[in-house]
């Protein structure tokens, strides 16, 4: 919504400053949404899907630039940022039903217990293993002295 109201604002300074701001309130809407389907996916892996989508998601830092660059380098017009904002608009209305169509909050078969219990084991291993040892340690002093 913001960026069709700033797509027809023109120079319009209060009504752009308060498209954008709306479009940011709704991308917070939206952000908060779907970065927890990761954790609902995998409580395990959540940070490893994070990471690996947030590094498919950053090639996004290096196209637009380019693409808005190609599209007002020589001719910085209202119809040129209005493409702009257009392809944007595209893009994210593509994201939404892709999301909303493929997207579950189901835990995924991948998502492994065992992983959990390795762990568990792991740390009650270590924990125990340097508790003991702050006891020899106790025992060697007072052996000392």
């Amino acid at each position: 919504m913001g960026l069709i109201l700033s797509g027809i604002a023109g120079c319009d300074i209060v009504t752009q400053i308060t498209a954008f701001g709306l479009t940011m309130a709704f991308g917070g809407f939206w952000y908060c949404s779907y970065m927890i389907s990761y954790l609902d996916m995998s409580p395990e892996y959540a940070g490893t899907l994070i990471g690996i989508a947030s590094t498919v998601s950053g090639v996004t830092g290096f196209l637009t630039p380019i693409f808005v660059g190609a599209l007002t380098n020589k001719k910085p017009t209202f119809g040129q940022w209005r493409i702009v904002f257009g392809v944007t608009i595209i893009l994210l209305i593509l994201n939404a039903i892709v999301y909303q169509f493929f997207t579950t909050a189901d835990r995924q078969n991948w998502d492994d217990d065992h992983h959990t219990e390795r762990v568990k084991r792991w740390r009650e291993y270590v924990r125990r293993f340097f508790s003991n040892e702050q006891k020899r340690t106790k025992e060697k002093e007072n052996d000392s002295k």
